[in-house]
């Protein structure tokens, strides 16, 4: 007997709900936002990948330089010690005496001596001619 009391079974479309469960078949906005977070954390798990690469590659060439700097001032301070000795008055004697050059300090008569008067305004300073005594 049917009627209006009886329990009726609704009837849905297969494409509206599953067969199994009840449930909707698409499946909402439940797995598109699963599969967006999903890329994102892989977007960034690559990018992370990618600046650490890059950050292992300037380190590398910032100790090469550091490196590089630091051979760089050892010459230098080799260097300056070097010219430091050949500036030494009989460093330098032996080395013109080495290389044929003859050279003596000036006679009293090769010095000229300068003084610095200034000018009728007072602006600059000019040099004067002492001569020889």
């Amino acid at each position: 007997m049917k009627g209006k009391g009886m329990y009726r079974r609704k009837k849905f479309k297969a494409s509206v709900r599953n067969s199994i469960h009840g449930e909707p078949v698409n499946g909402g906005g439940k797995t598109i936002l699963l599969a967006g977070v999903g890329v994102i954390v892989v977007t960034l798990c690559l990018l992370y990948a990618v600046s650490v690469g890059q950050s292992k590659v300037l380190q590398r060439e910032v100790r090469d330089l550091e490196t590089k700097n630091i051979q760089l001032r050892e010459k230098l301070k080799k260097e300056q010690i070097k010219w430091g000795h050949l500036k030494a008055p009989a460093n330098l004697e032996r080395s013109l005496y080495r290389h044929g050059v003859v050279m003596r300090y000036p006679t009293e008569r090769q010095i000229v001596w300068m003084s610095v008067v200034p000018d009728l305004w007072g602006t600059s300073e000019l040099p004067v001619y002492g001569g020889s005594q």
